[in-house]
């Protein structure tokens, strides 16, 4: 074996610690998720919140969902947060994204990027928890 090649294994095993497990990952996102799911949930209340009640289907702020799964529905140690109804997720993309007859106010958006932090923190938590 060369040295670069023994280098380069020494590196993958020095890797190996720092990056987290699929039960480690999925712990953190999860843990990430809810809190961005919780954000999410205020944030629409605040913005977008309405006096109509739709005995069907709810308000979009009232139905923000997480799932321990990718989008496909795969347990890979990822975590996905959004509606399982289709219409409060296109009532989420009018309001953030706009129309050609309504203008966005890009609430999704501004939320991510101010509740990141949070999110960060919630995922560094759980990793921290799983140590103990």
């Amino acid at each position: 074996m060369d040295n670069f090649e023994k280098q380069l294994n020494q590196f993958m095993e020095e890797i190996k610690t720092q990056v987290p497990n699929k039960k480690q990952k999925q712990v953190a996102t999860l843990a990430g998720a809810k809190v961005w799911a919780d954000s999410l949930s205020h944030e629409a209340k605040q913005k977008h919140y309405s006096n109509h009640k739709d005995k069907v289907y709810g308000h979009m702020a009232d139905n923000v969902k997480v799932s321990g799964k990718n989008i496909d529905g795969m347990v890979d140690g990822s975590a996905t947060v959004g509606w399982d109804k289709r219409i409060h997720a296109m009532n989420a993309l009018y309001t953030n994204d706009g129309t050609v007859k309504m203008r966005g106010d890009h609430w999704v958006d501004e939320a991510r990027k101010s509740f990141n932090p949070e999110v960060f923190k919630a995922e560094i938590a759980a990793l921290k928890e799983m140590e103990k």
